[in-house]
Order: structure tokens, then C-alpha cells, then sequence
């Protein structure tokens, strides 16, 4: 499921008063910090006041916030930001509010079944089941499409960076200096097989879900796909750790029409990723303890993996910094893309 769609936090609608004049801009977002941090945050070079309108208590803040966003999409113009007359507002308030006495209970429910290992008991889809499913490969498909659009935006990002550090406002690289050590255990394991048995810890609990059926990327948009890999492996090669130019370059009306796209595709994104948790909770719930609706559905949960103490190994202080395996990697350039204009 998308990543906070099922997190407990607090959505918010946070009012921007315009000094003079009345302001009918809101922004709806969410936060698992205190409100008032994430204000600070936003207040931060803004010349607008803001202040916060009303807020969800939410134990699924990322669907609460999509479904606002879906239903009020008429009155949005960037992401989080919209314009609600008075009237609007009550009823944005309402729609939170009834989405929120509905699924929050069933989303404490869904936390608990995620922690309950499964049976291998397989389940018979329903009718309900197949048209679900019909729909949740569309939504899946339709989200590896925007997936690859919003990738191609930020490799041509990457590409108007060049040998830049970034652009102002819009990309930027991290990672360029010597990371301090750390421990390898694959270097441990290949070394020292029964140090590195030593310290592995059994009884892990791991779920897996996933749709049915759905396919790769390259399956289903392969002129899209092989458009990303080819733009991606060109424009990976224009940065080069040792000429690297460590200024930031101004803003482009290139840069800044492929920020947006790739600003619009995350909003898509957050949408649809949304509107397909509320299948899965479908799904989930009637699976309950069973490991799957058979061709439709896989809702595996088991307690019987294993993975490497690397805290515990960490206090052997005669083998832990055993240069074989505790050592520094290289400088690693990571390129990320804003997910906000924070600029005119």
C-alpha cells in the first residue's frame, strides 16, 4: 500500500491570510509531527500568515487526505493548495469528518490483521472480488504509466542539471563526500560464514501483498519504459564526482515546466495509490487469516524469517571493526527533485 496511507497522524486545513485582503486559500496536508511544527515549517519566507482552520484526528492520514483531494480536485490549483468559498469549507470539514468516523476504525483493524501471521488457506474470489480486481489492474497499470512520466520529468531534470550540484529551487545532489564506516555484513558472510551465523536472528515477521496479475512496466508501457532507461543512462553519466562545477544553476522555463509535471505526476500518484488502498482494504478484509483470494489477491504474512543483529555484533568489539568488513564505501551522488514550488 502507499506509504502513509494507513499511518496514524493528523490531516490538516491550514488557512493563508493575506494581509488587507480576504483569502479564500487553504492548503489540505498532512503530518505525523504536531501541527504547529509543520506550520513553522510552511510559515518559513512565507509572506502570508498561516494558520491552522481545523484539523483530523486520522488513523489513515494519506487515504483521508487523497479523498479530500479527489473530491474537492475542482477547487485545487497545486497539490495541497485550493480555494473554498465559506459554504465549500463546511462541507470539506463534513466529508473529512464522515470519511474519518468510517474508516478509521476499519483502519485499527487492518493494522492488527497485518500483524497476524496467515493460514495457507487460500480463499474463492466472490463476483464483488473479479470486478474489484478488473478495477485494481487498471489503477495499478495507470499507476506504473504516471510512475514513468513523473521518472522521465526527473531525468530531464537530471539532464538540465549536468555537472551542476543543482537548480535552485528545484533539484539538488547529496552524497558527495566519504560516508563514515560502517559495517558490510555480506563482507562478514563471505569472510566469516559462522561469525555471520552467529548473529542472525529468527522468527522475523514479513508480509507480502500484492495484486495479481498486474505485470511490469515494461510489459504494459514499453514506449514509455525504454523512453525512461535510455534518458536515465544518458543523463547518469553527465555527473562526474571529480570536475563536478559546486554551484547551483538558475531556474530555466525548461526546468521549470518539467518541476511541474513531475509535481503534477506525485499529486496523480497520491490519488490513485489511494483509490487502490481502498480495494486492498476490501481485499484484506475478507481474507482476514487467509493467505489469499485465489487469482486476485496475495495476503501473505509469516513469522519465520530471519535477519543480521547488526546492533548486537556491533557490541563484539573484537571482531566488529574487522576492516574485511567495516570499512567506508564511496562517495554515492543521490539526486532528488523537490516535491514542492517553493518558488515564483
Amino acid at each position: 500500500m502507499a506509504g502513509d496511507n494507513f499511518d496514524k497522524g493528523w490531516v490538516y486545513i491550514l488557512h493563508f491570510k493575506i494581509p488587507g485582503l480576504k483569502s479564500n486559500y487553504f492548503k489540505i496536508g498532512l503530518t505525523k509531527n504536531p501541527i504547529p511544527e509543520r506550520i513553522s515549517g510552511l510559515q518559513t519566507g512565507n509572506p502570508f500568515k498561516i494558520v491552522k482552520h481545523h484539523h483530523f484526528d486520522s488513523e489513515c492520514m494519506g487515504l483521508l487526505e487523497g479523498h479530500l483531494h479527489k473530491i474537492f480536485a475542482e477547487r485545487r490549483f497545486r497539490k495541497e493548495w485550493f480555494t473554498f468559498a465559506p459554504r465549500v469549507l463546511k462541507k470539506v470539514i463534513k466529508e473529512g469528518t464522515d470519511f474519518s468516523n468510517k474508516y478509521n476504525p476499519l483502519a485499527i483493524k487492518l493494522r492488527k490483521l497485518d500483524k497476524q501471521t496467515s493460514i495457507h488457506k487460500p480463499m474463492t474470489p466472490t463476483a464483488n472480488h473479479l470486478k474489484l480486481h478488473k478495477e485494481a489492474i487498471d489503477i495499478s497499470r495507470n499507476i506504473q504509466e504516471i510512475e514513468l512520466q513523473r521518472d522521465i520529468a526527473k531525468e530531464n531534470l537530471r539532464r538540465l542539471t549536468g555537472n551542476c550540484i543543482g537548480i535552485d529551487g528545484i533539484t539538488g545532489f547529496t552524497g558527495l563526500k566519504i560516508p563514515a564506516p560502517s559495517l558490510k555484513s555480506s563482507e562478514l558472510k563471505k569472510h566469516d560464514l559462522s561469525e555471520w551465523q552467529k548473529w542472525q536472528i529468527t522468527g522475523i515477521f514479513s508480509k507480502k501483498e500484492e495484486i495479481i496479475g498486474v505485470g511490469t512496466k515494461l510489459k504494459n508501457h514499453p514506449k514509455l519504459d525504454t523512453k525512461h532507461k535510455v534518458l536515465k543512462n544518458s543523463a547518469s553519466s553527465l555527473f562526474d564526482l571529480s570536475t563536478y562545477n559546486a554551484k547551483t544553476k538558475s531556474r530555466s522555463k525548461s526546468s521549470r515546466n518539467y518541476h511541474a509535471e513531475y509535481i503534477d505526476c506525485i499529486g496523480e500518484l497520491g490519488l490513485l495509490k489511494a483509490d487502490l488502498d481502498m480495494i486492498i482494504i476490501q481485499f484484506k478484509l475478507d481474507c482476514r487469516r487467509r493467505h489469499e483470494i485465489i487469482d486476485v489477491f496475495k495476503y501473505l504474512r509469516t513469522d519465520n524469517g530471519t535477519k543480521f543483529d547488526k546492533d548486537g555484533f556491533n557490541t563484539n568489539k573484537r571482531k566488529a571493526y574487522d576492516a574485511r568488513w567495516f570499512y567506508s564505501n564511496n562517495p554515492s551522488p543521490s539526486f532528488s527533485v523537490s516535491n514542492a514550488i517553493g518558488y515564483q
